[in-house]
């Protein structure tokens, strides 16, 4: 039994032993190995990617990406023909395409926004997301790959619908930035739409090197439809590596052709492995353009030019061109100026030798380059300017305005500046013609860091003027009472002069000692222009109701002198005296302050007696000028109020007005004008017309222009003299 079951055994195994058995084949293979890792070590011996600079990479310069001072109006994007453009080709990429369009919106970019979108792969509810942040859609129907697809990466599908980006000109778009959802902005780019090429892109980065070949994530080009319909016939047949789809059909379709742009407009993380050097370096020039500022905050004129703060100033009138002349004789070296589109070529040609100074074509060149920017525009045409320029605003510059009203600016600043920069305000408290030194300059820290407050304060410091601290709201009420009221005064005197057809230097009424400061700074007043008083007078609300009051307290006191209504004349210009001057004997800060023209002794040796024609000082509106005298006080302002003092703190001379003004007949007809010309400017003002200031200012200026120039001598050696006299022990100046 037993023999038959193992009757057709055969043995497993052999009885040779099995490790002899396998050593011819462990044989074979070792030299197979051996053989092909010397043919593995040969061919990257003659085939592996050698290092270049930009592997090694070192940062040997500080030059910017852009160059400004070439650029010009036609790098800026035409909103109507110019696109930046994405698309969307399934639900995946809508946060991305919302995200990319939030970075736009941060480096405020101006060209319309395009979203290139497949109806049947991307839902409503995706669509409502990718378009959140200024997208508009844009429908396109699908290109499918060719060849059904084969040898293309899966997720590459749809690539072949970006080419409907040529198609883009049928809808007015002439030139186009196109952009991966994935995308992230970091830097404004318009200065792309300005190249006069049809088509650019970045150089790829691969692990194993720098290509030759371009990415395709990032494009310029000039939609043809006549080239879409090139590029569509030839995808099947021309020869590319069909795994790469569009990026590899446009490399062949394009050429030589393609411009190769730096490396800075499309950073992929290829590059941050390949050379940490250069992404790094790259960081740096973006670093600008972040929410925080791109200078040090405690740079000056010395430190080294490329560390300056660019500089720029829209508006280049007669405070814009002051504020160029002290920045660039100081040494500052980056400093961009604008002015109106008419008025370019003159401006170059004036600045054309100038050292630091560099004229651009408009705002949107000086906002996009400068780290702060001034508004040196007229009151009422600040909302217009901020909306044309503010958009195209550096992220993290600092935004100041010139303004001599802050109301409408603070609004247009709000408005229409973007939400990553500082604002910053000024306001220099006196006229081009005068030395800015000691002089008030008004600071409004309204939305800004400390750092760049700092930044500005040094920026400014070469005017050497006397820094005041304001709030928006606080600047319109100084000014309302240092500067409006003043500025009214003076042009009634001149209304009431010319209205009479009377010089009042000619018939010897108003001769020496404070008729010369009267007439004088009136003759100041009207050779300066209209619109330095307009914006101040109409804008400002608390101006209005200071004036009218200087109105109202006119007629009343006029017609008190009318009544010979002595005792309530008296009353009326006591009363007013105590108020703003402090009653004789008082002990308070007025009465015990110095006088500001020079001096008592001085005015009664070396100016004329009273005449009856200091009655009209008698209109003075009841504010509290020595409040805001030290804060703020302009020049003009300043004689004013010393003319005021040195009647109205002397009792002798204020009852020898005060009995002029109701005997003294011979000034009545003066008075009368002066009278209705405070009630006509007083409703010129509250009527908030600009057109019908400048008439009623230049109908006077033209009666008085042969002495203007006469009067603007005087004048400042009248300012002068006040500040050389200033006994003022509190005055502050910036150090130098």
């Amino acid at each position: 039994m037993f023999t038959n079951r193992y009757s057709g055994y055969k043995s497993l195994w052999s009885d040779s032993h099995p490790v002899k058995r396998f050593y011819p084949w462990l044989a074979a293979f070792a030299l197979c190995s051996i053989f092909f890792n010397i043919c593995s070590v040969i061919y990257w011996a003659t085939h592996r990617t050698r290092a270049i600079s930009l592997d090694h990479y070192q940062r040997l310069h500080t030059k910017e990406l852009v160059n400004s001072a070439l650029m010009d109006s036609s790098h800026r994007p035409n909103q109507n023909e110019d696109a930046i453009v994405t698309s969307l080709y399934t639900d995946d990429f809508a946060f991305a395409a919302a995200i990319l369009g939030h970075s736009l919106n941060r480096v405020n970019t101006t060209a319309r926004r395009i979203l290139m979108y497949i109806p049947d792969q991307v839902s409503p509810h995706a669509l409502c997301i990718a378009t959140a942040t200024g997208f508009t859609p844009h429908p396109v129907t699908r290109i499918p790959p060719p060849e059904g697809g084969r040898g293309i990466y899966s997720h590459f599908a749809d690539q072949f619908t970006k080419l409907k980006l040529w198609e883009l000109d049928r809808f007015g778009v002439k030139g186009a930035v196109y952009l991966d959802a994935d995308t992230l902005v970091l830097r404004n780019f318009d200065e792309l739409f300005g190249l006069p090429y049809d088509f650019a892109a970045v150089p790829d980065v691969y692990d194993n090197g720098f290509a030759v070949s371009f990415n395709a994530g990032v494009l310029l080009m000039r939609p043809s439809s006549a080239l879409y319909r090139q590029m569509v016939a030839n995808i099947e047949t021309a020869w590319y590596w069909r795994h790469e789809a569009e990026q590899a059909f446009l490399n062949a379709f394009y050429g030589a052709q393609a411009l190769r742009l730096p490396y800075a407009y499309n950073v992929n993380l290829a590059m941050k492995q390949r050379s940490l050097g250069l992404w790094e370096a790259l960081e740096g020039t973006h670093s600008s353009t972040s929410s925080r500022m791109g200078v040090r905050p405690d740079v000056t004129p010395k430190s080294p030019p490329e560390e300056h703060p660019a500089i720029g100033l829209i508006g280049m009138g007669a405070m814009g061109t002051m504020y160029a002349k002290y920045l660039a004789d100081a040494g500052w070296e980056k400093i961009y100026v604008c002015d109106q589109a008419s008025k370019y070529e003159a401006l170059k040609e004036k600045y054309h030798n100038s050292s630091g100074i560099t004229v651009l074509r408009d705002g949107h060149l000086v906002s996009r380059v400068s780290d702060f920017i001034m508004y040196s525009v007229e009151a009422e045409y600040i909302d217009r300017v901020v909306e044309e320029y503010g958009p195209s605003t550096k992220v993290g510059a600092i935004v100041a305005g010139q303004t001599s009203v802050k109301a409408p600016e603070k609004a247009a600043f709000e408005k229409y500046l973007p939400e990553d920069v500082h604002i910053v305000s000024c306001h220099s408290l006196h006229g081009p013609s005068v030395s800015p030194l000691g002089q008030p300059l008004v600071l409004i820290k309204h939305r800004a860091t400390n750092e760049a407050l700092t930044l500005v304060e040094n920026i400014l410091r070469p005017l050497q003027s006397r820094y005041v601290y304001l709030s928006y709201e606080d600047h319109d009420v100084v000014t309302a009472n240092t500067q409006a009221v003043t500025h009214a005064a003076f042009l009634t005197m001149g209304t009431a002069w010319a209205s009479a057809l009377s010089y009042p230097w000619e018939h010897g009424y108003y001769v020496g000692g404070i008729e010369t400061v009267k007439v004088n700074i009136m003759l100041r007043i009207y050779s300066n222009k209209w619109h330095v008083y307009a914006g101040l007078a109409i804008m400002n609300p608390s101006a209005r109701i200071q004036i009218d009051q200087f109105s109202r307290s006119t007629t009343e006191i006029f017609k008190l002198m009318l009544a010979g209504d002595a005792a309530g004349l008296r009353q009326r210009i006591y009363e007013a005296r105590d108020i703003v001057f402090g009653a004789p004997g008082q002990n308070n800060g007025a009465q015990n302050r110095a006088p500001i023209l020079l001096s008592e002794d001085i005015l009664d040796r070396e100016l004329a007696p009273l005449s009856p024609g200091h009655g009209r000082l008698l209109g003075t509106p009841r504010v509290k000028p020595f409040v805001h005298l030290d804060l703020a006080a302009t020049p003009i302002f300043r004689m004013w109020i010393g003319v005021a003092e040195y009647l109205f703190r002397s009792q002798e001379r204020l009852d020898a007005a005060i009995h002029a003004a109701l005997y003294e007949t011979s000034h009545r007809s003066d008075d009368l004008e002066f009278v209705i010309g405070a009630r006509g400017w007083s409703q010129c003002i509250s009527f908030g017309s600009f057109e019908l200031y400048k008439e009623r200012f230049m109908h006077t200026a033209a009666f008085f222009e042969s002495r203007f120039e006469d009067a603007t001598k005087v004048g400042s050696a009248m300012i002068q003299a006040i500040m050389d006299s200033s006994t003022d022990s509190d005055t502050k100046f910036p150090k130098s």
